[in-house]
Formats: C-alpha cells, structure tokens, sequence
C-alpha cells in the first residue's frame, strides 16, 4: 500500500515541477518573482523553488526506490518459499495464480491442492 501511495506522490512531484517551471518567464526570472505553485497553491521565491524542487525530486526518487527495493525482495522470498513447498513448476504457476496465503503468513498454511474434474 506505500508503494502506491509512493508511487502516486512521485507521480504528482513529476508531474506539477515541469508545469510550474514552465511558467516561469524571462520577466520572472529578472525581476524575481514568487512562483505559484499548482495544486499547493503556495507561494515560493524563484530562487528557493530551483533549489528545493530538483531536490526533493531527487530524495523522493531515491525514496521509491528503497521501497521497490524491499517489495522485491519479498517477491524474491515468495519465490524462494513456493520452491520449497511446491517442488512441480506447475503446482507453483497454480499457486501464484491463487490468492495464497502463505504470502501473509509464511509456512503456516497448507497448500492448496487442485481439484480433478
């Protein structure tokens, strides 16, 4: 759920800094005007908003990246735990397909078996 929300978060970031930089015209930038910014609606010196904005672009970016990081190993854990408690390929493929629970708890469920038709 962090991820998402994280992801969401860079999304808008990426998304608002291109726009309110974009706005920024020759004018602004000789007289030093306060830029706007869009879904804050707060005003921010040009100066500040060129300092913090690549900056905060960059930690949230490294942000994502810690949790993608985590998030992958959990999947690597998964794998490794279906390995060992379904040992056909099959019978893996059929797990991965199912809600498992054993991705919220692992080793304390049976594993489900198919029924033949």
């Amino acid at each position: 759920m962090t991820v998402r929300k994280n992801v969401s978060g860079a999304m808008t970031i990426t998304t608002c800094w291109p726009i309110a930089s974009g706005s920024v015209t020759h004018r602004d930038l000789f007289l030093e005007n306060s830029i706007k910014l869009p879904l804050l609606n707060v005003d921010l010196s040009l100066v500040g908003f060129f300092v913090v904005a690549p900056s905060l672009l960059v930690i949230f970016h490294f942000y994502l990246f810690l949790q993608l990081r985590g998030l992958a190993s959990k999947a690597k854990d998964y794998n490794t735990l279906l390995v060992d408690e379904a040992p056909a390929a099959s019978d893996r493929r059929y797990l991965r397909q199912q809600n498992s629970p054993m991705l919220k708890r692992p080793g304390k469920w049976p594993i489900p078996t198919r029924s033949s038709r």
